[in-house]
């Protein structure tokens, strides 16, 4: 990336300028919230003259009626069939991977813990459903990503 990037920070924009108050936004944040980083490489052509642009999306509560939007969105998502703990399925695997409150939740026990979860108790969903880095998801990343962060949790870790 080039250092003129501009950098939206949960849609805030910050450019070169704001770098010390960007700089302290950022180490005031706590890694564990963040859920996504997207760099666009420019070429003139997105109109922000030549710069490259950052996104950085973090976990903030959201409104209770898009959480209830995601819920029937993410519900709709896991599907997959297993067979046993080692997670064995006849087809190819369709689920996305789950993190509830930054834990990563075994494929063979999401249904569960998507069941478990007290649904006025969630505080943000993120869900991607286009295919995530498998290094660092794994396997099902290539089906996408749901991040869920609970009221309790997520006020323990932003503060």
């Amino acid at each position: 990336m080039k250092e003129n990037s501009t950098v939206f920070l949960n849609g805030e924009i910050f450019a070169v300028a704001d770098s010390l108050k960007l700089d302290n936004n950022l180490k005031n944040l706590d890694r564990k919230l963040i859920v996504a980083i997207i760099p666009i490489k420019s070429e003139g052509q997105i109109g922000c003259a030549d710069n490259d642009l950052i996104f950085i999306e973090y976990a903030v509560e959201l409104p209770r009626t898009l959480i209830r939007n995601r819920i029937d969105e993410m519900q709709s998502l896991f599907n997959d069939k297993y067979f046993g703990f080692s997670g064995h399925i006849l087809t190819n695997s369709k689920d996305p991977v789950l993190y509830i409150n930054n834990r990563n939740i075994h494929h063979t026990e999401v249904k569960a813990a998507i069941k478990s979860l007290d649904k006025n108790e969630i505080a943000y969903i993120n869900i991607k459903t286009n295919p995530q880095n498998q290094e660092l998801y794994g396997e099902n990343g290539k089906n996408g990503i749901v991040v869920i962060w609970t009221e309790k949790e997520l006020a323990k870790i932003s503060h």
